[in-house]
């Protein structure tokens, strides 16, 4: 061990990490019985340096109690809890250079939200990612824009991505993708209902459900042979950029965005993977779109989604090749752990799985060959309530974030503008303060007559307001497919050894651990 790693753990066993939550600068201002003025309210404010945290180092700042082995990176959301614990609902904490506040609290997530201008800041979630695509001249892409620029994307895109009645044009194309997940599971199972590997379909199934909604193109995904071989590697690059990000979000120091260090030369090599066959795949499509463009053979509704982004007058073609790649890729981080993890809940809560295999047997009397429709998936009211409790136990990502345009008071304390606010939900989303049984899978609780009861600021998965994910229409469409055509064969079962809850690891978001293993039953 060197010298520096053992006087890093005798300063952890010998001082505190900051003054605890229950210490002065710690207190929540609370009004009293007589109303405070103004002046008296801005002189109860404490100052940006009393908020409490883990204790910093000059130039690291709390990264050495991830060197130690205090705080285990790849249990980030589980650190935000014990933060919580310790030091209250508002706590500093800084990467290297760069200062973070963790808010856990849904007021003070609402304060922040409604002071959010015309163009609402919002840090890169993987800025290693975007000096990548910095350093290779290519569009930062939607999440990775601020401003004007950001505004210009938004609105264009906003049409096509973010209304339903647009986003349902894409039923068919999706449900071909969750049909040939469906067929996959039936051809693979084992007779007491066993699957080798649950995660690397669905995670074929999100590739070929981008594929076809993006390029109107089968990817072959779960066809075997070639394709899907080159779909395993695809799937692998994103979880080493994914594993790489978070790993340099970590470093002590930011040296990656000035010299080749180990884990952004990793980076480097798998968003070269990811990019070169993604952007092919697109400027092919893109060549045939033109082509039947000039020869007016286009067909109406054909390659939907790349036509209507390349006719826009405000979006370059390197901005729609970025947007078509961040779809073509973000499920594979975000769709694919959400519907794992809701598998393993309805097949752990037999009565949740029963009252959404009766919406859909009722909504498609006709069986799996019947056509998915928009009327039909509004029919499926227990859908969404599944999808927001799974995205309740086990959330994504383990913030929204924003950077403060004017000064705010959170807690008690003074925020200056141009600050790093992350709003944590984790831990109020898992707290009885907020819900009843909350470790249990309730879905009925997000329906029409009970949720007027919930904090609307407690649970935002896609973020809120103008920096809404635009990608959630998709997300939650492809989300429904699958659970309509998996469900439509299959009883889930929990499989033997595996009823213990999974955890979650920390890959810049969240992915389940162990991976998810249920028992896939054909019904009769």
């Amino acid at each position: 061990m060197s010298g520096s790693s053992v006087s890093l753990q005798v300063l952890a066993r010998s001082r505190p990490l900051l003054l605890g939550r229950d210490s002065a600068c710690c207190r929540v201002i609370r009004g009293s019985a007589t109303a405070a003025s103004p002046e008296e309210r801005a002189a109860a404010v404490l100052p940006f340096s009393a908020i409490p945290g883990p204790r910093r180092l000059p130039g690291i700042g709390s990264l050495w109690l991830y060197k130690i082995g205090r705080y285990d990176m790849a249990r980030y959301h589980e650190v935000l809890q014990s933060m919580y614990h310790q030091y209250g609902p508002v706590v500093r904490e800084d990467f290297g250079p760069d200062t973070v506040i963790h808010v856990f609290d849904s007021d003070m997530a609402k304060q922040v939200h409604q002071k959010d201008g015309k163009y609402p800041h919002v840090p890169p979630l993987q800025e290693a990612v975007r000096l990548y695509r910095e350093k290779n001249g290519m569009s930062p892409g939607l999440g990775n824009s601020n401003g004007e620029r950001w505004y210009r994307l938004r609105s264009a895109v906003q049409q096509l991505m973010m209304r339903p009645r647009e986003v349902s044009c894409f039923l068919p194309l999706a449900d071909s993708a969750a049909r040939a997940l469906a067929h996959r599971v039936d051809s693979d199972v084992t007779a007491d209902g066993q699957l080798t590997d649950l995660t690397q379909l669905v995670f074929k199934w999100a590739l070929e459900s981008a594929s076809m909604v993006c390029a109107e193109r089968p990817l072959g995904a779960l066809a075997g042979g070639e394709a899907e071989r080159r779909a395993e590697e695809l799937i692998a690059a994103n979880r080493r950029v994914m594993r790489a990000s978070a790993q340099l979000k970590f470093s002590s120091l930011p040296l990656y965005k000035y010299i080749s260090t180990p884990s952004w030369r990793r980076l480097v090599a798998a968003e070269n993977c990811l990019t070169s066959f993604t952007l092919s795949l697109f400027n092919d499509t893109i060549k045939e779109v033109e082509s039947l463009v000039s020869r007016g053979r286009l067909e109406e509704g054909q390659y939907r989604f790349l036509s209507f982004m390349l006719a826009l007058p405000n979006v370059s073609e390197d901005d729609t090749l970025i947007i078509a790649f961040s779809m073509f890729n973000d499920g594979l981080s975000t769709t694919v752990p959400a519907l794992l993890m809701a598998l393993w809940c309805l097949a752990n809560t037999p009565d949740a799985q029963q009252t959404l295999y009766r919406e859909i047997r009722s909504a498609l009397p006709e069986g799996s060959q019947q056509p998915v429709t928009a009327e039909i998936v509004n029919n499926i009211p227990f859908m969404k309530a599944v999808l927001k409790e799974t995205l309740r136990l086990y959330p994504i990502g383990t913030e929204v974030s924003r950077i403060t345009d004017k000064d705010v008071e959170l807690g008690g304390y003074h925020i200056p503008a141009g600050t790093h606010v992350d709003l944590n939900q984790w831990v109020q989303l898992r707290s009885e303060d907020s819900f009843s049984e909350p470790a249990t899978f309730r879905p009925e609780r997000w329906l029409r007559q009970n949720r007027q009861q919930i904090d609307p600021y407690l649970h935002i998965p896609f973020g809120h307001g103008t920096r809404m994910c635009a990608g959630r229409r998709f997300a939650e469409q492809d989300f429904c497919l699958a659970l309509v055509r998996l469900l439509q064969r299959f009883e889930l079962l929990p499989a033997d050894g595996h009823r213990q809850p999974p955890r979650q690891l920390y890959e810049t978001l969240l992915m389940p651990d162990p991976p998810v293993q249920i028992r896939f039953v054909r019904r009769r």
